[in-house]
């Protein structure tokens, strides 16, 4: 259900960032998207992710797919490849992806996705 993907209702924020020590040490963030991306600039994003991330789950609206929203996961073991399931309709999030790992930097992650797109609009132009 992707409204599970991104929702955390009840979880405490801690000073204003979004990351969440989940069991066993893992911890989790999540990392609003822009609605549309390209496909590129988040298969930019996830190949660029640092090892210390295990898993990355979201939603998303493709600008190359007006309309249609997909949700998406990607393992450790399958390093940047993603694989996406078209949803039926809108989902009642926004789109977002969960990145679970050890060790996050959460503001690398988020200035990797920045580069990821700025790079991607540079190379489309």
């Amino acid at each position: 259900v992707p409204e599970q993907l991104c929702a955390d209702k009840g979880a405490p924020h801690h000073e204003g960032h979004d990351l969440h020590t989940l069991a066993h040490g893992f911890v989790g963030l999540q990392v609003d998207l822009p609605e549309p991306v390209s496909a590129a600039a988040l298969q930019l994003w996830l190949r660029a992710l640092p090892q210390e991330v295990l898993r990355v789950k979201g939603v998303v609206q493709f600008a190359e797919e007006h309309g249609r929203w997909f949700q998406f996961h990607r393992v450790d073991d399958v390093r940047g490849e993603a694989a996406l399931f078209e949803l039926p309709e809108k989902p009642a999030v926004p789109a977002c992806a969960v990145v679970i790992g050890v060790r996050l930097d959460e503001a690398a992650i988020r200035r990797l996705l920045t580069d990821a797109i700025s790079g991607e609009a540079r190379h489309a132009a």
